[in-house]
C-alpha cells in the first residue's frame, strides 16, 4: 500500500496563528523551541483523471483552507491540562496538507500529541475532547483528520494525521442495463442505510459519543447525468459507472456494520428495491466500496475495504467474505482466512471466489453443522485459483433443496478429522450439484494412530437418491478413484463420459480422453491432465503449451510434430509445468522456455530434424528439464540431445540416448557446445561420452560402444 511522507514545512505557510502560553515541563533535558509538523495523509491533486470518489477530501478540495488544532500533554503530567495548544488556518493558495508549530519542549521528555484538522473551518483552539461532527452525504469537505500519538521531544518532530471516519461509497455499474431491463429511464435512486452515528468525537480518548440513529436518503437524477456533490462532479464516473454517494461515518476502533437498501424508481413508475442480506462493514481510516450491478436482478457485487483511502491495496477480512457470500459477487483473497464458523453462500447469491494463492482453514475441531465445514452452499459458487480450502469435516458442501450449484476450477481441498470418524472432502445433499473441473482433493486424519477415511473424498447423501450429484471432469484425488469408488452403494462412477481416471503415485488423475488434433491442442492448454487414446499427426507444426500446468499421458500413441524448417520442436512449453508419461514423439523434442519445468517419464523420442545442429531438449529462460526413463534417438549426425542456457538446468536420471555419429569429438557431444547452463547426469546409457556432466559420486563405464552411468 502507498504511504505518503511529508517533510517539515516552514512557518511561512501559516495564514493565521493563535497559541497559548507554554509552561515548562519538568525533566532532565534542555527546554528549547522545536519544529513540529502535522500533515494530512495524502497528497494534493496527484491522481490521474481529476476528482475521484476514492481520493478523499485532500485531493478533492484543492481550493479549501484547512484549520489545524493541536494540543500536547506531558506523559506523567496532567491528563486534562495540555502544556501547549495552538491553531492555524493553512491557506488554500499554498500546499495545504501540512502545518508547522513551534512549541517549547524539554528534549528527551515524552509528550502525547492530539491534533485535529477540518476543511473551511476557522474554529481556532477547538476543544479537542468534544469535536462536533455534522453528517452530510456527498460532501468531501466532511473529510476530517486527527492524530493521537506519543513522541519524544527532539529539535524536529512530525505526525501524520488519519481519519476518525470510515468512508463509505456506492458505485453502480449498470444504470443503462437497468433501463433496458425495465424498459424505461431511471427517474430516481434512493439509498437508505441505518447507522448509529456519533455526533461528538473525543480526539484525546479516540472515542465518539452517540445520541441518535441516523437514516440517510440519497437521490440520483438521470437528467443530470451524474451525482453532484458539494464540490462538483466525480470526473472518473462514466455513463454506466456512477458514484451514487459517498459519506464519512465516524467509527470507533473495530468495525461498524451498516444495513443497506437501494430503491430505484423508473420513469414508467416501476420500482426495484434491493435489500442486502448482510450489513456492510465500515472501518476507521478505510474506504469501503460497494461496487457492481446494483440495479439489476441477480447482479454481481464486489465489496472492498482499502486502507488509507489509497485505492491500491485491497484488504479482505472475514466479515467482507461473509458479506459477499450472503449477497453475491466476486472476492479475490489477499490474505489467508482462519474460520471459526462456516462460510455460507445464501440461497439466491451468485459468488465467485478466487483463492489467489491463499488459504481458507477452519480452526475449530467440530463436526457440528455450520462450524466444522469450511464452505456451505445454498446458492451458486464458483471457486478458482490456487490455494487451499480445509474444513472439519468437509471442505465444500452443496446443501439442501435450494438448487445449490458449485463449480470447482482449481485449488486444494482437504477434509480433516481428529478421530476415527467420517471425513467427507466434497459433499452434496438434497438437490445440490457439484461440478469438478480441476483441483486436488484429499482426506486427512489428524488423530494419531488413525488412517484418513479415503472412502469419502467425494460423497452423496443417500447415494444420490434425493437428486444430488457430483460430476468430475478433471482434478487429482488422493488414494481415491472417482471412477470406481466405495463411497456409494452400489459403487458410482463420478467421472463424466469422455473423461478417464488414471493412477499415478497414489493420486488418481482425471482428464479428457482425446483422439483428435484439435481436442489435444485445446486440452493441453486448458486442463491439468490429458489422456491420449489415438495417434495424432500435426505434420511439421508444433504444439504450444502456454501458461498451463498439465500432465500428459501419451500411452505410447505416436505424436508426429515439428522437426522441419523453423519448427524444430514438437512442443514449445512456455511458463508451464508439464509432465509427460509414455511419450512417443516422431520428429522432434521439446523447447522449454520462460521458467517452465518439463519432466519426461518413459517412452520414446525419435528425432528427425530437417537440419543439422538441432537439439532434442532446448532449455532456456531459467527452465528445467528432467528425464527419468525412455529411449531417445537422432537419425542424423551433428545434433545434440541438450542445449541449456545459463541459468537453466537439465537432469538426466535414466534412459537410453543414441544418435548417428560424426566421428568428430565436437559434434559427437551429448550437450550442445554453445550451452552455458547446467547438465547433471545420474543414470542412463549413452553412445556418446557423458563423463563431463556426471553428478558428484557417479561414474560412467564403457562397454563396447555404450557408456553406462551408475553410482560409484
Amino acid at each position: 500500500m502507498k504511504k505518503y511522507l511529508f517533510a517539515a514545512l516552514g512557518a511561512g505557510l501559516l495564514m493565521t496563528s493563535c497559541q497559548s502560553d507554554e509552561p515548562f515541563a519538568p525533566g532532565n533535558g534542555t527546554a528549547q523551541q522545536v519544529a513540529f509538523t502535522v500533515s494530512l495523509p495524502d497528497a494534493v491533486s496527484t491522481r490521474a483523471g481529476g476528482i475521484n470518489s476514492a481520493a478523499g477530501g485532500v485531493s478533492n478540495n484543492v481550493g479549501a483552507n484547512v484549520t489545524f488544532n493541536v494540543a500536547l500533554y506531558l506523559i506523567g503530567g496532567s491528563e486534562t491540562e495540555p502544556v501547549y495548544t495552538a491553531s492555524d488556518v493553512v491557506s488554500s493558495t499554498g500546499n495545504h496538507t501540512s502545518a508547522t508549530f513551534e512549541p517549547t519542549l524539554v528534549i528527551g521528555e515524552q509528550y502525547r500529541v492530539v491534533a485535529y484538522a477540518k476543511f473551511d473551518d476557522d474554529t481556532l483552539n477547538e476543544e479537542l475532547t468534544a469535536i462536533n461532527v455534522t453528517p452530510e452525504i456527498n460532501n468531501e469537505q466532511k473529510d476530517e483528520y486527527f492524530a493521537n500519538t506519543i513522541v519524544t521531544a527532539a529539535p524536529e518532530l512530525s505526525a501524520t494525521l488519519k481519519r476518525p471516519f470510515g468512508k463509505l461509497r456506492l458505485i453502480a455499474e449498470d444504470l443503462h442495463e437497468a433501463e433496458r431491463q425495465y424498459g424505461a429511464e431511471i427517474a430516481n435512486v434512493e439509498v437508505t442505510y441505518q447507522y448509529t452515528r456519533p455526533t461528538v468525537f473525543n480526539a484525546y480518548a479516540e472515542l465518539s459519543a452517540t445520541d441518535n440513529v441516523y437514516g440517510v436518503f440519497g437521490a440520483y437524477t438521470e437528467a443530470a447525468q451524474t451525482f453532484t456533490a458539494a464540490y462538483g462532479e466525480y470526473q472518473t464516473d462514466t455513463n454506466d459507472s456512477r458514484t451514487i454517494f459517498v459519506d464519512y461515518l465516524p467509527v470507533d476502533l473495530g468495525e461498524q456494520m451498516v444495513p443497506f437498501t437501494v430503491k430505484v424508481t423508473f420513469s414508467n413508475g416501476r420500482e426495484y428495491t434491493r435489500d442486502f442480506r448482510q450489513d456492510i462493514p465500515v472501518k476507521r481510516n478505510h474506504l469501503t466500496t460497494l461496487k457492481g450491478r446494483l440495479f439489476t436482478i441477480d447482479s454481481d457485487l464486489t465489496l472492498t475495504i482499502e486502507e488509507n483511502f489509497d485505492g491500491e491495496t485491497v484488504e479482505n477480512f472475514d466479515e467482507d467474505i461473509e458479506w459477499i457470500f450472503a449477497n453475491g459477487g466476486t472476492i479475490t483473497l489477499q490474505e489467508d482466512v482462519k474460520l471459526k464458523k462456516s462460510l455460507i453462500v445464501a440461497e439466491d447469491a451468485n459468488v465467485v471466489l478466487n483463492l489467489n494463492g491463499h488459504n481458507i482453514v477452519t480452526e475449530v475441531s467440530s463436526n457440528d453443522l455450520e462450524i466444522g465445514d469450511a464452505i456451505i452452499v445454498y446458492g451458486n459458487l464458483t471457486i478458482e485459483g490456487e490455494g487451499t480450502v480445509q474444513g472439519n469435516t468437509r471442505a465444500v458442501w452443496a446443501r439442501g433443496n435450494y438448487g445449490a450449484k458449485v463449480r470447482i476450477n482449481g485449488g486444494h481441498y482437504i477434509g480433516s478429522t481428529t478421530a476415527d470418524a467420517k471425513c467427507e472432502v466434497i459433499y452434496a445433499s438434497g438437490d445440490g450439484v457439484i461440478d469438478i473441473y480441476d483441483g486436488e482433493f484429499e482426506a486427512v486424519n489428524q488423530a494419531e494412530g488413525f488412517a484418513a477415511p479415503q472412502y469419502a473424498v467425494l460423497n452423496l447423501q443417500g447415494n444420490g437418491k434425493t437428486g444430488c450429484d457430483i460430476n468430475v471432469y478433471g482434478g487429482k484425488f488422493k488414494d481415491f478413484n472417482p471412477s470406481d469408488n466405495i463411497s456409494e452403494n452400489p459403487k458410482k462412477n463420478f467421472v463424466e463420459e469422455g473423461y478417464t481416471s488414471v493412477e499415478a503415485d497414489g493420486w488418481y488423475l482425471v482428464g479428457p480422453e482425446v483422439s483428435s488434433l484439435s481436442a489435444f491442442e485445446e486440452a493441453i492448454n486448458k486442463v491439468s491432465f490429458v489422456n491420449l487414446n489415438e495417434a495424432i499427426d500435426n505434420g511439421s507444426n508444433l504444439f504450444a503449451i502456454n501458461g498451463n500446468d498439465v500432465v500428459i499421458n501419451m500411452n505410447d500413441y505416436m505424436i508426429t510434430a515439428g522437426g522441419q524448417g523453423t519448427n524444430n520442436y514438437a512442443f514449445n512449453v512456455i511458463g508451464s509445468d508439464v509432465e509427460v508419461n509414455d511419450v512417443n514423439l516422431n520428429g522432434a523434442g521439446f523447447a522449454v522456455l520462460d521458467g517452465s519445468n518439463v519432466t519426461v517419464n518413459r517412452g520414446t523420442i525419435a528425432a528427425k530434424p530437417g537440419k543439422s545442429g538441432r537439439n532434442m531438449f532446448y532449455v532456456v529462460g531459467n527452465s528445467t528439464v528432467t528425464v527419468n526413463e525412455g529411449t531417445y534417438t537422432f537419425d542424423r549426425t551433428s545434433c545434440y540431445f541438450v542445449y541449456v542456457e545459463a541459468g537453466s538446468t537439465c537432469y538426466i536420471n535414466g534412459g537410453h540416448f543414441e544418435k548417428l555419429l560424426a566421428n568428430n569429438a565436437s559434434k559427437d557431444s551429448f550437450v550442445n557446445n554453445a550451452s552455458a547452463g547446467t547438465v547433471i547426469i545420474t543414470g542412463g546409457t549413452f553412445n556418446v561420452d557423458p563423463t563431463k556432466w556426471l553428478a558428484d559420486g557417479y561414474k560412467a563405464e564403457k562397454s563396447g560402444k555404450i557408456w553406462t552411468v551408475s553410482k560409484k
